[in-house]
Formats: C-alpha cells, structure tokens, sequence
C-alpha cells in the first residue's frame, strides 16, 4: 500500500530541522518586529524578512515580537526550499 504524501507542515518541519548556519538580524520599535534570515540548506543560501506587530489590546513583549518575526521568516525559508526543490511532488 503506497505511504500517504506528508502534509506541507510535516515538510516545513523536516526541512527547518535541516538547516545549518542560521544567521538572525533583529529590528524592533515599539509595536514593531523586524527580523532578516539567512539560512542555508545544501550549500545554498536563503533569505527571508518577516515582521511582526502587536495590535490594542495586546500589550507589546519584545519575546512574543521575535518569536512571531521568526517562526514567519523560517516559515518562508522553509516554503522557498520546497519550491525549489520539489519536495513537495510525489516521485
């Protein structure tokens, strides 16, 4: 019986756990996060910028701010890498 494709989470996730070289760069003004990923993942490199903002009636954390920034920007690595390796396409 043929195995079930894995959802494109299951892949994001696989994928993130392979990255290596992980460089972050942080802007933050308050209610603003801004954040720039290199990453790199078989001798490419990929980029990603990624913000974040709190809204009323939220109260503004720098943590909550970058965690939010980041997850998005390793979120768009991780999409640019399926892409471009099909990763996604059964074989």
């Amino acid at each position: 019986m043929a195995e079930k494709p894995k959802s494109k989470r299951e892949l994001r996730r696989e994928v993130i756990a392979e990255l290596s070289g992980v460089e972050t760069m942080c802007y933050q003004k308050c209610p603003y996060t801004c954040v720039v990923l290199v990453a790199y993942f078989v001798d490419t490199m990929y980029r990603a910028i990624a913000f974040s903002k709190v809204s009323w009636p939220d109260t503004y954390s720098d943590a909550r701010g970058l965690e939010l920034a980041v997850t998005r920007a390793l979120k768009d690595i991780a999409n640019q890498i399926i892409e471009k390796n099909n990763l996604d396409r059964p074989f």
